[in-house]
């Protein structure tokens, strides 16, 4: 894997990514995105890397993986072992709704539909649409329905599925989901029972 750093020519804007195939990333890149874009630098590492990245150059982020320009961005190094860093630590609620999960307790029928999402873009991790596509997948809506209630093609919410799960290294959908609660960016709201008069 690789780490990114690519410019947009109308923008002055960098994207920081991680990719297996940069080139292939650049093409489409190309295709979805209308810019000019050149590449900057590449640095060896994976995901773990590039939120190192993201999380180095907050203060400038834009949107997304989109940053301000720096020009430490084309000299820092990132340290060798990164497995000791921890780049979010989610909340207790999301803790306590984690370990239903792990322990198998989980019961959706306990938590009232439509679930209350907040607007987060997961620290830069994901872009924001790719945000709101993974809210919408965690409601359990097919990409068909998604696609409708965006205002875009189905083809368009496939490629930010895809875009996310390679992003997180997530297998399917369900782990998606599972993602998203986790990390905060769907919050679920308990069902309030009334009390029999």
């Amino acid at each position: 894997m690789t780490v990114y750093f690519i410019e947009a020519k109308e923008t002055g804007y960098i994207k920081i990514g991680y990719s297996a195939d940069v080139g292939e990333r650049m093409r489409s890149l190309k295709y979805t995105t209308k810019l000019t874009l050149t590449l900057l630098r590449t640095v060896e590492g994976d995901r773990r890397v590039e939120r190192w990245f993201h999380a180095r150059f907050i203060e400038r982020s834009v949107t997304g993986e989109w940053f301000e320009r720096d020009e430490e961005m084309f000299t820092v190094v990132p340290p060798a072992d990164l497995s000791v860093l921890n780049f979010r630590v989610p909340s207790a609620k999301t803790r306590d709704i984690g370990r239903l999960i792990a322990r198998g307790e989980f019961k959706a029928s306990d938590y009232a539909p439509p679930f209350v999402v907040t607007l987060t873009t997961s620290d830069g991790l994901l872009s924001a649409r790719e945000v709101e596509v993974a809210q919408l997948v965690t409601s359990g809506l097919s990409n068909k329905v998604i696609a409708r209630r965006l205002g875009i093609s189905g083809r368009t919410v496939e490629v930010h599925v895809a875009s996310a799960l390679e992003k997180l290294d997530l297998p399917n959908r369900a782990q998606l989901a599972l993602w998203a609660i986790h990390v905060g960016i769907v919050v679920i709201n308990p069902i309030v029972k009334a009390k029999a008069a």
